[in-house]
């Protein structure tokens, strides 16, 4: 099954359960920009590589859990490849 193929999988699966249609949910359309320190950059990339994640996908999935639940679009990663 590739990749591509259990996404849709998964937004099925959100849509039947949830019902909310996260194609339409999940649209980003506002941007950040802010400073940090080399050491605050290279600390994000590091953490985030190590959870096969972007380092914007890192600091949502950080935050989203921080404020209280998993972000809609967060996943389990495992350890192993997938």
């Amino acid at each position: 099954m590739t990749t591509t193929s259990i996404r849709l999988l998964e937004l099925d699966w959100i849509r039947w359960h949830v019902g909310v249609d996260l194609e339409v949910y999940m649209q980003k359309t506002e941007k950040l920009n802010f400073r940090v320190s080399q050491r605050f950059k290279r600390r994000l990339f590091e953490e985030a590589k190590k959870e096969r994640r972007t380092a914007t996908n890192y600091m949502e999935a950080a935050l989203s859990e921080r404020w209280g639940g998993k972000s809609l679009n967060s996943r389990t990663r495992s350890k192993k490849g997938d």
